[in-house]
């Protein structure tokens, strides 16, 4: 089984004056996200965002997937998801298609479970975080993926419920800060505003 985050897919869709983007995204989270989260933080570039959501095969990337076979021979993750992101980009060929592969679910730690749970529950989660280099590394498996980690600690979590109100808490800018991968795919798609 592969694993290093869900396979999310953004499309763009150049609008005169201002760009509209179109994210086909994989789940409810995902959708949440980008309605709750990104729109606001695009709105003021004049980058309008909407979400449609695909059915996919959710466990695995399938192997007959573009260059998948050259990415599995690498042992970095951001390397793996590179190759793949730009063999899809080859495959589909079209220059307004910006593909991106997320390396870790957007529950990255913080203390927005505060209230629902005692102290040593929050120093189980930095403890978790502070293993790891940056949140993206955190999603190594489908058992030790960040959401995973939180149901594990919070019986209540519900990541359709909590994933995007802890994305907002967070906020993009520390999210672009802490993850690496993320913040160049939203570099690339500010980029496109500068270039309307």
């Amino acid at each position: 089984m592969v694993s290093y985050g869900k396979r999310t897919f953004w499309v763009v869709d150049l609008v005169p004056n201002s760009i509209r983007l179109n994210f086909i995204v994989e789940g409810t989270t995902e959708e949440i996200f980008v309605r709750d989260v990104l729109t606001n933080s695009f709105a003021e570039k004049y980058i309008f965002v909407s979400a449609r959501r695909v059915e996919t095969s959710r466990k695995q990337l399938r192997n007959d997937f573009p260059r998948f076979d050259e990415a599995m021979r690498k042992s970095n993750p951001y390397e793996k998801v590179k190759v793949i992101e730009e063999g899809f980009r080859k495959e589909i060929n079209n220059s307004h298609f910006i593909p991106y592969i997320q390396l870790h679910d957007i529950e990255v730690i913080d203390e927005v479970l505060r209230p629902y749970q005692d102290r040593s529950q929050l120093d189980k989660l930095r403890d978790i975080r502070s293993q790891f280099a940056t949140p993206e590394d955190i999603n190594d498996g489908a058992e030790t993926a960040m959401s995973k980690r939180l149901l594990n600690l919070y019986e209540f979590y519900n990541k359709d419920v909590f994933g995007s109100r802890i994305a907002k808490r967070i906020g993009i800018d520390n999210m672009r800060n802490e993850c690496k991968h993320f913040n160049e795919w939203l570099v690339s798609l500010i980029g496109l505003a500068l270039y309307r």
